[in-house]
């Protein structure tokens, strides 16, 4: 199963880009846990087994 992934782009303010693997669809979205997905609708409570934050600039899957 793959993860859902966030890519931050300004760390301050808590912005995201986020990667839907269910829709394989791309959001803005602002980071705070627990968190729904606005694409899927899935509820993602803490990082590890449904989320992680992505470091580096590729969006590696």
């Amino acid at each position: 199963m793959a993860k859902h992934l966030f890519k931050f782009s300004n760390y301050p303010e808590r912005e995201a880009i986020l990667y839907c693997p269910k829709t394989n669809r791309f959001s803005f979205v602002k980071f705070h846990m627990p968190f729904k997905c606005p694409c899927c609708g899935e509820l993602l409570e803490k990082l590890g087994r449904k989320a992680k934050i992505v470091l580096n600039y590729e969006m590696s899957l």
